[in-house]
């Protein structure tokens, strides 16, 4: 009888050492606030607002298919630096003209930050369409 009763009491104790070395699931992460954006993305905005809007349309869908950039079509390439050299000498042979004599370096950067946010997901193309 003390065997039975040492036997189940010894099990008992292998089982809860067991049941606590087991690890504890990770806690969930707390959702974040939505970060306010930067003072140079919000310039971004203004400047788009005040110098892209008359051809390129307040969302970026364009006045003129060829001057959509939501479509996410892109002839000079689609990274952040094609977009940001098309801004700066504009593109020869269309309407779009050179802003790098308007806008700084770091403007040109974040107005192309904020028309590739524009476009619709796609993969990022090198000038050329490719």
């Amino acid at each position: 009888m003390i065997r039975r009763t040492l036997a189940a009491l010894l099990a008992a104790v292998c089982f809860a050492a067991i049941a606590a070395a087991q690890p504890k699931p990770a806690p969930k992460p707390k959702p974040t606030a939505p970060r306010e954006p930067s003072a140079a993305a919000e310039k971004a905005r203004e400047n788009y607002r005040l110098t892209c809007v008359p051809c390129h349309g307040p969302d970026g869908r364009g006045v003129i298919p060829e001057s959509n950039l939501a479509d996410g079509k892109w002839k000079n390439g689609s990274t952040t630096a094609a977009i940001a050299k098309s801004i700066s000498d504009g593109v020869k042979g269309t309407a779009m003209l050179p802003f790098k004599d308007r806008f700084s370096a770091p403007e040109i950067l974040e107005l192309a930050k904020l028309v590739r946010g524009m476009s619709v997901p796609a993969k990022a193309t090198k000038p050329g369409g490719k």
